[in-house]
């Protein structure tokens, strides 16, 4: 059967914080990227965009009305100019996995297949949050009930951690936030999904270091 690789471009209810994160997550890396060379915006009307975006984010704590109205504005922007880009993306990568993987966007899954093992996730990318924060966004899997991320903080010479925190997260959609983490040392994530016949080996260790 062939079936064509769909972006996920469903953000009614993603967080702006969470938003904000991914698209600058497609800004870096969509755009110069030799697989897409002739994206529909130009990187700088994004990155104003994801800017103007960010400061209203901060204007609307304050909980003015009109503040609150110009992130909301902003938001709508930002959502109609991802969706230009994830059809792009999808349209451009040739339906390789890899490829449309490498363009910051998530594909979607239509097919239904039963009784079968799953894929094996991983982590894509890791972006630095607010200080103590990072943000991984790992690779979703047909089928996947949900998905476990553990973490912790790097031994000596590269060496795994002694002890990690696993947290149960319903969806690989959008990068997850992990906070409260010590800034100037490294953490080791690996993730892996849940599904019918029980969970997937962990993947690969990934680490970054923490700002």
């Amino acid at each position: 059967m062939v079936r064509r690789i769909g972006a996920l471009l469903g953000f009614a209810n993603t967080r702006d914080s969470e938003l904000l994160v991914f698209g600058q997550n497609v800004l870096e890396r969509l755009f110069e990227n030799p697989a897409y060379p002739k994206p529909p915006l130009k990187k700088e009307t994004f990155k104003t965009l994801l800017d103007s975006y960010g400061a209203a984010i901060t204007a609307a704590l304050d909980g003015s009305k009109q503040a609150i109205a110009e992130r909301n504005g902003l938001r709508a922007e930002v959502i109609a100019a991802l969706r230009q880009l994830g059809h792009y993306a999808q349209y451009t990568c040739n339906d390789d996995m890899p490829t449309f993987i490498s363009s910051g966007f998530q594909p979607a899954f239509v097919a239904r297949v039963t009784s079968q093992p799953l894929a094996q996730p991983f982590i894509s990318n890791i972006n630095h949050g607010k200080s103590g924060e990072l943000f991984v966004q790992i690779t979703p899997v047909q089928r996947a009930r949900n998905y476990q991320l553990r973490y912790g903080t790097q031994g000596p010479d590269g060496m795994e951690p002694n002890s990690w925190t696993i947290r149960t997260v319903p969806t690989a959609r959008f990068p997850i936030s992990v906070d409260g983490l010590t800034p100037g040392k490294a953490y080791v994530f690996q993730v892996r999904a849940y599904g019918k016949l029980g969970y997937t080996d962990w993947s690969s260790s990934v680490s970054r270091f923490c700002a």
